[in-house]
């Protein structure tokens, strides 16, 4: 470009700057930053926004744009873009006292419009205006906005003929062209904040996901899990098939570490029945078992802890992490047990057996025949 285009923003916490002024609005804060907000449920009143005052330093200085950005599809909305070399106090007045004072000075008045030419402006101060009327039932909101300056057209790189005469409207069509490649070049300035999972919109972290090989076709992380595998992906993807690997996905869809029970680690058990062992934890040397503990133990009250994934899914994604050939089965420990089913004791647990069980008015004598391991 022949002159450096300059801007302001005002977004997250500049909205809010010292001379800034709203009404009728909330704060609203997420992961996105912090905005504006109502929600027009039948009322009939409005709401304005006014920005704090913006100085050039320079008397004369001229403006190129102003871009809009918000949810204002239930709304109509007023736009007064003023500027003075003279500031004025606008502190404390009414928003019909604000609008009078604006429109005393050199301004430019827009309807329902988000992109707007600001090349009849001349002024040291600018000061801008929302006036929201509502039209409808619904939520709308301002996110933030960015004003270019000084004065600049894509007319100063065609031959001077078409600059010396002042013609408006081919000043106005060119200026459609202008701001579409000014927008494409900044959204190319922000390809490296979308490329870092840190900054990058939930859309497109889930489309890094794909390029990185992580199999989410079920749905079953979310954007905040997506972020977690990118950041750890050598572990995630560097070491899928490893104990290690298999272990941190795990907890990271169910909130709970497992353990994972291997073949060599019973099987030169001399002290227990093998046969239960098997039973337990698969035949052969290519099982293996993965326990998730839902006792909650450390709770004063132990409860089951309900996974917000099925058991189906959990398995699906086992079996993409472990080596092929394997095999593998999936243990739950609840606080209670079932007959005819096993349970794990904790530390320092003991057993005590009744000798008689009562069931319907019978007396029936429970075995003697207790595996503990």
């Amino acid at each position: 470009m022949k002159q450096e285009l300059k801007w302001v923003n005002f977004y997250n916490l500049a909205l809010f700057r010292e001379g800034a002024d709203y009404d009728g609005f909330k704060k609203e804060e997420d992961i996105h930053g912090i905005k504006l907000c109502n929600e027009n449920m039948g009322d009939v009143g409005g709401s304005f926004y006014l920005s704090p005052v913006f100085d050039t330093r320079e008397k004369g200085s001229t403006f190129n744009r102003l871009v809009l950005e918000g949810q204002f599809e239930s709304v109509r909305l007023e736009i007064i873009v003023a500027a003075s070399d003279r500031k004025i106090n606008l502190v404390k007045k009414s928003v019909e006292e604000i609008k009078a004072e604006l429109t005393d000075i050199s301004h430019i008045s827009k309807i329902d419009t988000t992109d707007i030419l600001l090349h009849d402006l001349k002024g040291r101060f600018i000061w801008v205006l929302l006036i929201f009327s509502p039209k409808k039932d619904g939520l709308y909101g301002l996110k933030g906005m960015r004003m270019e300056f000084p004065k600049y057209s894509f007319i100063e790189y065609f031959p001077e003929v078409y600059q010396e005469v002042p013609n408006d409207f081919f000043t106005r069509y060119i200026s459609i062209f202008q701001s579409m490649f000014i927008d494409v070049e900044k959204e190319v300035d922000k390809i490296p904040l979308r490329l870092d999972y840190r900054s990058a919109p939930d859309d497109d972290v889930k489309e890094l996901s794909t390029w990185l090989g992580i199999d989410n076709t079920r749905g079953l992380f979310n954007t905040e899990k997506l972020r977690k595998l990118i950041k750890d992906i050598d572990i995630y993807q560097g070491k899928r098939g490893t104990k290690e690997a298999l272990v941190k996905i795990t907890e990271l869809l169910t909130g709970i570490r497992p353990t994972v029970v291997e073949h060599f680690q019973w099987e030169k058990d001399e002290y227990s029945d093998l046969s239960d062992y098997k039973e337990l934890y698969g035949n052969g040397s290519y099982c293996f078992c993965v326990i998730l503990d839902l006792t909650q133990r450390n709770c004063e009250i132990p409860m089951p802890i309900k996974m917000n994934i099925r058991n189906s899914d959990l398995e699906h994604i086992i079996e993409n992490y472990c080596l092929m050939g394997t095999k593998f089965k999936v243990m739950y420990l609840y606080p209670s047990c079932c007959v005819n089913d096993h349970c794990y004791l904790d530390v320092n647990a003991s057993l005590s057996m009744p000798e008689e069980l009562v069931l319907d008015d019978e007396a029936i004598t429970i075995g003697d025949h207790i595996i503990v391991g």
